[in-house]
């Protein structure tokens, strides 16, 4: 018996960042206070999200001390801010990293242990996660969708951790975010969300309902990455590559 997993709510469109301020007011308890997670290099990016949640009046405490691979570091170091901050909730922007950071920090912000102690599932996560609203910049990885979240750990050696708790509670698909990805990150990270839809509707976990997830992210890779990497500002190919990676998220999470 197969059952279909939680799909966190997805928005998806041209602009659709600058609604973030009403997105976190939406959530439960109406949060006043943020953990904004974000790549340091989406300098623009981080600029207008910071005026949209502010012109909501919404406190936020940025956290950008990231690049490369997640480490359990610099989670700890998120989470902690998000206590300091008496954040009400995360917001993750940018690629793989920078959401399971904030996936994984938004987690464990209300308990005190640090990442390392949730690794391989040793011990479970807390109860009370923050909600979290992920914002891919890249379309490859597909963490706006799953329960998962990979991270090196002090020993350099790649660690995960799972379960509901980390599932984001929205993820905002904004094309607009993802237009300055250079040609050869796009291919690469199309390349991925193809190898996930593929896995997952090829393994032995497979099952229809999930495949239809799958068979439409494949669908929609064939049809956009060329788009994507040859006409970079093309916000419909760079739609179809997000809405892609999201599916493709949802197909390997139950599967």
């Amino acid at each position: 018996m197969k059952t279909l997993l939680r799909v966190p709510e997805i928005a998806i469109g041209h602009g659709r960042a600058a609604d973030l301020g009403k997105d976190v007011l939406g959530l439960p308890g109406n949060p006043r206070r943020v953990l904004l997670v974000i790549d340091p290099a989406l300098t623009a990016a981080r600029e207008k999200i910071a005026a949209t949640l502010a012109g909501d009046r919404i406190n936020v405490a940025l956290f950008d001390a990231l690049g490369g691979e997640a480490t359990a570091a610099q989670v700890d170091a998120a989470a902690a801010m998000a206590r300091g901050h008496r954040a009400g909730a995360v917001i993750g922007v940018g690629g793989g990293s920078a959401l399971d950071i904030a996936k994984l920090a938004a987690a464990i912000a209300p308990a005190g242990a640090g990442a390392e102690h949730y690794q391989f599932c040793a011990n479970p996560l807390p109860s009370n996660p923050l909600p979290a609203i992920c914002v891919p910049t890249t379309a490859g990885t597909g963490s706006e969708t799953t329960t998962t979240v990979v991270f090196a750990n002090a020993a350099r050696k790649k660690a995960w951790a799972w379960g509901p708790q980390l599932g984001a509670a929205k993820a905002v698909l904004d094309p607009a975010l993802s237009v300055s990805l250079p040609s050869g990150l796009t291919a690469a990270t199309g390349i991925d969300a193809l190898t996930h839809a593929i896995e997952a509707s090829t393994n032995r976990n497979s099952f229809p309902a999930n495949d239809l997830f799958c068979h439409e992210a494949i669908r929609l890779v064939a049809a956009h990455l060329p788009v994507a990497v040859c006409e970079p500002t093309n916000l419909a190919a760079r739609e179809g590559m997000l809405l892609a990676a999201a599916l493709a998220g949802i197909g390997i999470n139950n599967a």
